[in-house]
């Protein structure tokens, strides 16, 4: 269980570093540069997963990221999973889970946010996944790609997403 939880939280962070990364695409168009810190408008909206490797779930699950100026959220089969904070300097991305959903664990924990703290104290120690995350991505019409590269074994997995 702990690894399909860090499994998942990696995958959803994968995804919104790519995101970010989707905000500058080389364009001359000020939205699509970073230069608050806050993430930029032109990866806002909703990010369907299309295709990745173990590290962002199995194919046949639905993961979905919204990007909103520098806050995501994470959906995993329609259900809120993670939420938390990025940024984009160039074409790097920074991205932090703050919070989890934990009904997607136990049905008997009430359907909150849970922080870190939090997570620890109702799951009982376990380790979820809210270190920082960074990666690269590329951008082509509305088909995101982005690899990730775990901060743990320095392994890289690509995943492609759709804007719906």
């Amino acid at each position: 269980m702990k690894n399909i939880i860090k499994l998942i939280g990696i995958a959803l962070a994968t995804i919104i570093i790519g995101f970010s990364f989707t905000a500058c695409d080389g364009g001359d168009n000020d939205k699509d540069n970073d230069t608050d810190g806050k993430g930029s408008s032109a990866i806002n909206g909703r990010w369907l997963m299309t295709s990745g490797g173990e590290r962002w779930g199995p194919d046949d699950e639905e993961i979905i990221l919204i990007f909103t100026n520098g806050n995501f959220t994470s959906l995993y089969n329609g259900d809120e999973w993670t939420k938390g904070k990025y940024s984009i300097s160039g074409s790097n991305i920074t991205m932090a889970i703050t919070h989890y959903k934990l009904k997607l664990i136990s049905k008997n924990l009430p359907d909150r946010w849970y922080n870190e703290q939090q997570t620890k104290t109702a799951i009982n120690g376990s380790d979820f996944y809210f270190e920082s995350q960074s990666g690269t991505y590329t951008l082509t019409g509305n088909t995101l790609e982005i690899t990730l590269i775990d901060n743990d074994d320095g392994d890289e997995e690509t995943a492609t997403f759709t804007r719906q």
